[in-house]
């Protein structure tokens, strides 16, 4: 819904990531390097129809090779890394079933062969073996620091849940699908913080062109929100509604595939959506102009407007950051809108 300019600190921080992820773990723990080789001797040993082994072959060792670099590869290189690998192995060929065992091998042929054999698809064996859902955890430390509580499709719900255990975990979109771009499931740049409603529009076949960070500077806000406010003033809070629009009209196509991907204003247009934008108009109508002008009146610079932004919206005036709260978007822009500061 709005970027993230890539600094050089948010930079140190992917590289911080890149250089300590699964640095912790016991002896147990197989590692992702030694999965994918041992991936590598399953390709050999127990798939005999596959004509194309050396593609196979090659593809995992690009894979090993590059496995640093994979780990924070800016989003100005997805496509040229994604090129490589096609090159190697055709993409129709990444949902192919193969034949596997367990991610840690022993180097005894007659003890490997007395392991149990399952079956997956290629890129699900190789998103496992680099350890994604190990991964993720990790990462949701990254997203605290960064200031990302909810999600950055919507912004209209947490990208944070609890499991069956009561612990927090955070939920993430793959930005580049894990069918196509395997080789970047633990990318830092390709894991987007995203509700499971935002995420399952995706998963049913659509997508967006939204991309989250950016190394361009400016970060793109592309959007804005706007309440309509002149019939509820007039007392028909009946046909209050929430627009979303493009902030420039070039931009237009891109806002109506944004909103058909993420259903934006099904969301805030709810029932339970504008009751908050009913109490939101309610509460900065009570606090702007007047009041701050008959308080100071009577109390020179009592007035604390920072203080007062948080109070009447719940959340503080950044707008560089957007998704340290839900719905401050819609907040700031109806905020903004109504000159309440």
């Amino acid at each position: 819904m709005k970027q993230i300019l890539i600094t050089q600190e948010i930079m140190d921080m992917v590289q911080k990531y890149a250089e300590n992820l699964f640095t912790d773990r016991t002896d147990a723990f197989v590692q992702p390097n030694e999965g994918l080789v041992n991936l590598q001797m399953d390709i050999m040993e127990l798939n005999p129809s596959l004509s194309n082994k050396i593609d196979f072959m090659a593809y995992l060792e690009k894979l090993i090779d590059d496995f640093e670099e994979l780990k924070q590869l800016l989003p100005s290189k997805f496509e040229e890394y994604k090129q490589k690998f096609d090159d190697l192995l055709a993409p129709s060929f990444l949902s192919t079933i193969i034949e596997c065992r367990n991610t840690r091998l022993p180097e005894d042929r007659a003890e490997r062969a007395a392991l149990p054999v399952r079956r997956a698809k290629f890129y699900e064996e190789i998103v496992d073996r680099i350890r994604y859902e190990e991964a993720r955890p990790v990462m949701a430390s990254y997203m605290e620091k960064l200031g990302i509580q909810t999600c950055v499709y919507c912004n209209n719900a947490e990208a944070v849940y609890s499991d069956k255990d009561e612990e927090a975990y955070y939920h993430f979109d793959h930005w580049k699908p894990k069918d196509k771009y395997p080789f970047l499931s633990i990318c830092f740049y390709n894991l987007y913080p995203s509700c499971s409603i935002c995420n399952g529009h995706k998963l049913d076949g659509r997508k967006g062109s939204f991309q989250l960070y950016t190394e361009d500077e400016p970060a793109k806000d592309p959007f804005v929100f706007y309440v309509d406010r002149s019939e509820y003033i007039a007392r028909q809070p009946n046909t209050l509604s929430v627009s979303f629009k493009s902030r420039e009209s070039r931009n237009d196509i891109y806002c109506e595939e944004y909103n058909k991907v993420y259903r934006i204003k099904e969301f805030y247009n709810s029932p339970g959506g504008l009751r908050q934008v009913s109490k939101l108009i309610t509460d900065i109508d009570k606090h702007r102009g007047s009041y701050i002008d008959a308080t100071n009146s009577s109390i020179p610079d009592i007035v604390d407007k920072d203080v007062l932004f948080h109070d009447v919206l719940g959340v503080d005036g950044d707008e560089a950051n957007i998704f340290t709260d839900i719905k401050k978007k819609l907040k700031l822009d109806t905020a903004k809108d109504a000159k309440l500061l």
